[in-house]
């Protein structure tokens, strides 16, 4: 990894925890309690289809660190976001590599990966399994937001010139004029 994209990596972290601090200044709890439309999943995803698909679960278990450090401890709400990235991860890996999904369906399906990581965790932390209930619910409104944020995402990778023509810009290369 060069130094440019080590420093691009620390960005969209950092970037991801001040949307994660937003993320959790929108009260949406009068439509589903605990739902959030995880504005951080933007840079993570951003990084899978610009940098590279391993940069999603790099740079997902690292912000949910550091958000661990900086807001909320290692508690409860520490566990449910790790294991949900650790799902999502997984499932945005797996799809990348063995399907021909779009970004919409990769991010779709991470976000209900997301909500059934936490929801897994949840009901091992409480220890009722009556939160299965809760799935159906929370799944339909996770995957409208992964398809929203999908959408973002897409429209910002349409709108940057490809890494390797910055990478030549930046090291004196020319770019050729299409």
């Amino acid at each position: 990894m060069t130094i440019y994209k080590m420093c691009l990596v620390a960005m969209l972290v950092a970037m991801g925890v001040g949307l994660h601090a937003i993320d959790s200044l929108i009260n949406l709890s009068f439509i589903i309690p605990g739902f959030r439309i995880g504005l951080a999943n933007v840079v993570s995803l951003f990084a899978c289809f610009y940098l590279g698909v391993w940069y999603y679960p790099a740079i997902s278990l690292v912000r949910c660190v550091l958000v661990g450090l900086i807001f909320t401890g290692f508690g409860t709400n520490f566990l449910l976001s790790l294991s949900g990235a650790i799902f999502s991860s997984f499932i945005t890996v797996l799809l990348y590599y063995l399907t021909r999904a779009s970004i919409y369906g990769i991010s779709a399906s991470g976000a209900f990966f997301h909500v059934l990581g936490q929801i897994i965790t949840y009901i091992f932390i409480v220890d009722t399994p009556y939160m299965f209930l809760y799935l159906p619910l929370l799944s339909l409104f996770s995957i409208g937001s992964g398809l929203l944020l999908a959408i973002c995402v897409s429209m910002i990778i349409k709108t940057l010139p490809p890494l390797s023509s910055i990478q030549k810009i930046r090291r004196g290369g020319r770019r050729k004029k299409e």
